[in-house]
């Protein structure tokens, strides 16, 4: 054997020297663990390295554990040093760091999808507190003020319908300024307003259509919509015209001799202008009269009586 050779008696891992060796994972990590025993304090593991500990027992009777289990440490070398725990039977990794100065942080557990930070631990206790009070998109109700300070409208779109409001206003010194309501498609869109009794009918109170705003379903009237004269009960001109006089007059003069008779009778619908005795006694001959007129629809007619 030539000096300082290794004989071919001589294993590596419980691998003879006689062949070439392939070395594994297995062959560098196998029997390299080494247990942590009973009261050990990890404080003190600062070598890089595996360790482990079996026994749930142990582990709480020792010190500077994250939790009193079993599980696994690996030791890595830094600035410091860091230490990983591995909890048994479970997903759970603790981590913590001995910095140059020789100061330990606290352990830290790593968060994975089987152990998901809590909603304090991320400092999102506000926000998911706001997120469960804040209106969802589908549907829910409002018990505070809701306060637009923008140009935004609300809008509904159905199939190919759709309604608005919205408010214009461009600043303060704004003349005209006012709230707007919108329908569009096809022209068959309108505005009604409606009353439902409590476990009764809805019935509508008001309407706006192209036409006309129906209030109880009749029409407004309006300069653009007026009602006729059969609808109010009232005469039109011509109705009138035909029931009214218009004016008044006496007609031509006529000269009547006056009978001495007791029976005789005057004609009615006339007026006396003058009275005449002609021979100088003491009654009256005659007298001047004229008829007594009146203008309906235009026309002139004596009034046949009073």
């Amino acid at each position: 054997m030539a000096k300082g050779a290794v004989p071919n008696n001589r294993k590596v891992n419980g691998k003879v020297l006689t062949e070439d060796i392939n070395i594994t994972s297995q062959d560098i990590f196998n029997g390299q663990a080494i247990s942590i025993p009973d009261k050990a304090n990890l404080n003190d593991y600062q070598t890089p390295g595996l360790y482990y500990q079996g026994l749930n027992a142990q582990a709480g009777s020792g010190n500077n554990y994250p939790e009193p289990f079993a599980g696994s440490l690996v030791v890595l070398k830094a600035a410091g040093i860091i230490q990983r725990y591995f909890i048994y039977n479970s997903s759970r990794i603790h981590t913590r760091s001995l910095n140059d100065v020789g100061v330990w942080t606290s352990w830290a557990q790593e968060y994975n999808t089987l152990n998901k930070p809590a909603t304090s631990e991320l400092g999102l206790m506000e926000t998911v507190t706001k997120a469960a009070n804040a209106l969802q998109r589908s549907g829910g109700n409002v018990t505070g003020d809701i306060i637009i300070t923008t140009d935004s409208m609300l809008s509904w779109n159905r199939n190919t319908d759709f309604a608005s409001i919205g408010f214009k206003n461009t600043g303060d010194g704004d003349t005209d300024s006012y709230m707007w309501f919108r329908t569009g498609d096809n022209g068959n869109e309108y505005f009604k307003w409606q009353h439902a009794l409590s476990g009764g009918p809805t019935n509508e109170w008001m309407s706006l259509k192209s036409d006309n705003l129906r209030v109880r379903g009749y029409q407004v009237y309006h300069e653009g919509y007026r009602p006729t004269a059969a609808i109010i009960g009232t005469y039109t001109k011509s109705e009138s015209d035909t029931r009214y006089i218009q004016d008044i007059r006496l007609g031509a003069k006529e000269n009547v001799q006056v009978q001495k008779s007791p029976e005789d009778e005057d004609v009615s619908g006339y007026a006396i202008i003058a009275v005449i005795n002609g021979n100088r006694d003491k009654l009256v001959n005659t007298v001047n009269r004229r008829p007594i007129q009146k203008k309906v629809n235009g026309i002139w007619m004596n009034i046949s009586n009073i």
